[in-house]
């Protein structure tokens, strides 16, 4: 048995702790907020995401969930609907968030520290230790799940700046019955809306954009409407949650996923952008990887991490060159549409499924 710590409680690090603990292992997990934890971003989870979630112990009902099963493309008139290759959830993030805690909170390997300041991290020659007010605490292995500003990274010298245009996100929620069981993205230049359901009279609004395309500050969330008219005329104000939050940008990453006894999970490790969708599922899918092999984590095990995320990279890039460029999108929605089989395979290898590397 192990001793193992993981820094950082959002879904990611729970269910890190959930999968770790199932192998025996002991876990401290230390959160510096309390649960349930919010956070800004798009709240649909993709198919292998749900199966993973499935898998230790999560339950999706229509009262804390919405089952989707395509995505839509809209640009003005034009729609571009492309089928999952399995159901997807949307599920607001304190949602996810509380049913992971009750489940690790319930398994006897796993010690949750919420509201916990870690002062300090040091590397032994074996071991890591972290200090905690006048505590020192030594474990075989950290886990890094800390997210996009992550503490762990910074503080061991691994945190890397990627040179690209900046890019903002933000999100709004409206006790709106959804109207389609589609995530819905709607396109303008340099700007993104996502409609997602969240349950079945709860819908998410979030917009991504480019730092340099919008001004911020007052009347924000008016300007992002401002791009999208279709989008807007379905929206009734009325409704609002007023809880317009914004994050980023998504400029840092880490300069490797592993140091010694030491891993970077989600995005503490490496986050591009929110545009394909793919956040949790990806963390998750790395999560697998790490937790099967940390003890013995080796070049294969890197190799199909890399595997995931040069994947992410295409997709990515590809879906940002369609928010910058109007012929790309034009020329994108044209072929797609003449090859929909197409299409859909498309949208299945970017949740790629990681059974045809074994």
């Amino acid at each position: 048995m192990k001793n193992l710590a993981i820094i950082g409680g959002g879904p990611i690090g729970l269910y890190t702790a959930i999968k770790l603990a199932k192998r025996g292992h002991k876990v401290t997990l230390f959160e510096k907020r309390s649960w349930p934890i919010d956070k800004v971003c798009g709240q649909g989870i993709m198919p292998s995401g749900v199966d993973n979630l499935i898998n230790i112990g999560m339950t999706f009902t229509p009262f804390n969930s919405f089952t989707l099963n395509s995505i839509e493309y809209i640009e003005r008139n034009s729609i571009l609907r492309g089928n999952l290759h399995g159901p997807a959830v949307g599920t607001k993030r304190t949602e996810l968030s509380e049913q992971l805690f009750n489940i690790a909170s319930q398994n006897p390997h796993i010690t949750l520290c919420p509201e916990t300041k870690i002062d300090s991290i040091n590397e032994k020659e074996d071991s890591y230790t972290l200090t905690i007010g006048p505590n020192i605490l030594e474990f075989d292995f950290i886990f890094a799940c800390d997210g996009l500003n992550s503490w762990t990274r910074k503080n061991t010298g691994h945190s890397k700046k990627r040179i690209i245009p900046s890019r903002i996100g933000a999100r709004i929620h409206y006790d709106i019955a959804p109207w389609s069981n589609s995530v819905q993205v709607y396109w303008s230049d340099s700007i993104e809306a996502y409609v997602t359901p969240i349950s079945n009279k709860t819908i998410e609004v979030a917009f991504l954009w480019f730092k340099d395309s919008i001004e911020s500050g007052a009347n924000l969330k008016s300007k992002l409407l401002s791009h999208f008219p279709l989008l807007r005329e379905k929206l009734i104000e009325e409704k609002s949650l007023n809880d317009f939050k914004g994050y980023g940008p998504f400029d840092e990453v880490s300069s490797s996923i592993s140091h010694k006894n030491l891993f970077f999970l989600g995005d503490a490790y490496h986050f591009l952008d929110g545009i394909t969708g793919e956040g949790i599922s990806l963390g998750i899918k790395a999560s697998n990887i790490i937790t099967d092999n940390f003890d013995n984590f080796g070049i294969k095990e890197k190799l199909k991490i890399n595997f995931l995320y040069m994947n992410y990279w295409i997709w990515t890039h590809l879906a940002l060159l369609m928010s910058k460029s109007p012929f790309t999108r034009k020329i994108i929605f044209f072929f797609a549409k003449r090859n929909k089989y197409l299409f859909n395979y498309i949208l299945k290898l970017n949740d790629l499924n990681l059974a045809l590397l074994k």
